[in-house]
Order: structure tokens, then C-alpha cells, then sequence
């Protein structure tokens, strides 16, 4: 790869990627927070993305070095619209300054100017129906043409807002080939537990919190419903939760989680570490609510140190000056 002068760097376009439905519907974010087992009140939750946009308001060291280009969600029109009747996800008017790479201007844009809907229902639909007569081959090959479909539609979208550095915060759908190929080392996820490989605090997939909640108050992980992660060793059992019987592996009470900031990979949050941050918690008066309040308070320091600090770092600031100057051979050829 061509060595390139990074010393002056243009500002770093960063586009977000996000479900409506995860952080508004699962997460609470833009509510009053009651705890249903202790009626502690958090108070408001700040999304990470609301405090990025803040961040991005105010002239300092970040604002200075970064444009935020996009915010893509996942979901259809009846899940956006579902998820914002619960709460206000974050103040779709906040306005935020934007720097043309390469212009001394500065024009400013909202939230709602740069978001942008992908859905990924349809193809998640597809993927459950096995059409009549269609071999189990066939099928696999339709899924995985229509989730080539859906990555292209994202990667155009990237492509077009010329994005340095993906951020995906509760986007739950796992990164495939196509964007894997055309972004890798460039995404980066946020995730609300330890993922570091071989830390005994380590919590990868969907659950974190209720794993966190369970493993320290009961010594089991639920795992019948892990998909594409690596489960703890232990002895498998039965449990009741929430009123269901689930198969769960019995591990260590570990009284201690935290967030991570990794790179994306093809194994679900299995990426390089670019910053985590433990804590501990009493097992005794702990609730699932407190962890993830807990959660987000550090997600919304930890998320723009650890975009700071990886972009700081002299070969992915190539990898992007690569990439910048791939997509301006490609204009001046008429290649798309």
C-alpha cells in the first residue's frame, strides 16, 4: 500500500449505524429510567449518539478533528415509528457544523438532515421462508444474495457521505462479506460488557446485561439463545427465568463487567480491543436496570476516547487515506 502524508489530515467523516427499535424498545433511551425492581429513578437516558452530537456542537478537540456524515437505522417506517412513539431517541434538530473535506467552509446540518433508513426486515423476512421446492442449497444461496443486497445498500450510502470510520452501537445484525471486504479495520462497535479474549469477564453477543445480572447473582449464563458467539465452559443446566425454563452454563458469580470499543470482525465481538473499561458492582443490590444505567455512562465517555485514540493510530490514519484515495481514482476514471 502507498505510504501517504498524514501529518494534515483532513477531518475524519464518521457515519453511525444503529436500530431504533434496540435502543428505544429494549434500551429506554430518551426516558425517565424507574427501576422495575427497586422504583430507583436514573433519571433521563442519554443515548450515546445524543452525546456524540453534543460533543460534535461544542468547538474543541473532537469537533475539530471529526464531521459526523450519517446516521443509518436498520429499521422499516412501522418499527421507526413505533420505537419514537415510546420516547424521543435523541433531539432529531441538534445541529452539528460539517466540513467539506478540502473546503475551508464550514456549513452546519441536523441529525434528522443525515440520517438515513436501511431497513434489514426484508431480507430477514426472506431468510425465515424456504420456498416450495427450493433445495437447502438454493435457499442458502438466496439468503445470502439478499444480505449481499442489503450490505450494498449500506455501502453505497457510505460511499456517497465519502465515511471514514462506521461506529455501530446497538446494531444487532452481524456484519457480512460485502461491507467486511470494503470496510475492514474501519468498523468500529460499541459494546456494553467486556470482550476481550481470554478475560474472565469477557460477555460477548446480544444479552450482556442480562448475562452480567445473572452470572453475579446466580453463577449461570443463559446460552440457548447464543448465536455466532463462543459460550463459557462449565456445566450446562437448567434455570427459570422470567417465568421460562432455559438452558444456562453454570460459571463463576463474577461481580465485575464493563464496555469495550473493538473492531469489527467476521466472529460476533471477537474484534481488537481499542479501549474497555471494568467495574465492579455488588452482587446483592445490583438490578439488570442499574447495570446498563452503568453502561452508559461510560459508553458516552469510553465511545469518543476510543474513536480518538484509533484513529490516532498511524496505520489505520493510512488505511484511510488509502481508502480516500481509491474512491477519488474511482471519480476521476467514472468508475462507480
Amino acid at each position: 500500500m502507498q505510504e501517504y502524508d498524514t501529518d494534515n489530515m483532513d477531518r475524519i467523516n464518521i457515519a453511525w449505524i444503529t436500530s431504533c427499535r434496540e435502543i428505544g424498545l429494549d434500551e429506554k433511551i430518551g426516558r425517565e429510567i424507574i427501576d422495575p425492581q427497586t422504583g430507583f429513578n436514573y433519571g433521563y437516558r442519554t443515548g450515546s449518539l445524543e452525546a456524540l452530537a453534543r460533543l460534535l456542537e461544542e468547538d474543541n478537540l473532537f469537533s475539530r478533528k471529526f464531521n459526523l456524515v450519517a446516521v443509518i437505522l436498520d429499521d422499516n417506517n412501522e418499527q421507526y415509528n413505533s420505537a419514537w412513539n415510546e420516547s424521543e431517541l435523541w433531539p432529531r434538530d441538534i445541529t452539528i457544523p460539517y466540513r467539506k473535506n478540502g473546503d475551508s467552509t464550514s456549513e452546519t446540518h441536523t441529525l434528522e438532515d443525515i440520517t438515513v433508513s436501511i431497513p434489514s426486515q426484508p431480507w430477514k423476512d426472506l431468510r425465515r421462508n424456504r420456498q416450495e421446492g427450493e433445495t437447502r442449497k438454493e435457499f442458502r444461496q438466496r439468503k445470502a444474495f439478499a444480505k449481499a443486497e442489503y450490505e450494498t445498500q449500506m455501502l453505497r450510502t457510505l460511499e456517497s457521505r465519502e465515511v471514514d470510520l462506521l461506529v455501530s452501537d446497538s446494531y444487532t445484525t452481524i456484519f457480512n462479506g460485502t461491507m467486511l471486504s470494503n470496510y475492514r479495520g474501519r468498523i468500529i462497535n460499541v459494546h456494553p460488557a467486556i470482550t476481550e479474549v481470554g478475560n474472565p469477564y469477557r460477555l460477548p453477543g446480544l444479552t450482556p446485561t442480562r448475562d452480567a445480572y445473572t452470572r453475579a447473582k446466580h453463577g449461570w449464563v443463559i446460552v440457548d439463545d447464543k448465536y455466532r458467539v463462543d459460550i463459557p465452559e462449565g456445566d450446562e443446566i437448567q434455570v427459570n427465568y422470567d417465568g421460562e425454563q432455559r438452558t444456562a452454563i453454570k460459571v463463576p458469580a463474577y461481580n465485575t463487567t464493563g464496555v469495550t470499543v473493538h473492531v469489527v470482525s467476521e466472529q460476533v465481538d471477537n474484534g481488537e480491543v481499542i479501549m474497555n473499561q471494568e467495574y465492579q458492582f455488588n452482587p446483592e443490590t445490583i438490578t439488570s436496570e442499574g447495570i446498563r444505567t452503568r453502561n452508559y455512562e461510560i459508553k458516552r465517555e469510553l465511545l469518543p476516547a476510543a474513536i480518538q485514540h484509533y484513529t490516532n493510530d498511524s496505520t489505520i490514519k493510512q488505511l484511510m487515506m488509502h481508502e480516500r484515495h481509491k474512491r477519488l481514482q474511482k471519480i476521476a476514471t467514472g468508475v462507480r
